[in-house]
């Protein structure tokens, strides 16, 4: 009240005069909002460049490494497709007979007894 009481504004002057710059570092609160602002634009605008090269590198090199992958792939298997079914069905064929052997060897359980690997009941039947 003894600063600021009957005339703000003069109470103010002698206080000003009184601390000199100490005045606008009090009246700047320690300039801890100019530093706050400066600490978050920063940090932004790091983030926001780090998170635009994991974009630009990562993610887009990514996506360009698995389209180089699937052409290169479809210029090896396009010699692949002959158009004879023949040759497509004996492919199926083996196919199925090599995924029968892997899992028979890494379950022969399953391939021996599937109804009992599944724990399925038949209502007595086996």
């Amino acid at each position: 009240y003894a600063l600021y009481g009957k005339d703000p504004a003069v109470g103010e002057a002698k206080f000003r005069k009184l601390l000199g710059p100490v005045w606008t570092v009090l009246a700047q609160k320690w300039y801890m909002d100019h530093l706050w602002a400066w600490l978050v634009s920063n940090t932004m605008f790091l983030g926001a460049r780090v998170t635009a090269w994991i974009d630009d590198e990562v993610v887009d090199g990514s996506v360009r490494g698995v389209a180089w992958g699937t052409g290169v792939l479809g210029e090896k298997l396009r010699y692949e497709h002959s158009g004879l079914v023949q040759q497509y069905i004996l492919m199926l064929l083996c196919s199925g007979l090599i995924l029968l052997a892997v899992v028979a060897f890494a379950e022969p359980e399953f391939v021996l007894s599937p109804a009992r690997m599944l724990n399925l009941d038949f209502g007595g039947l086996r």
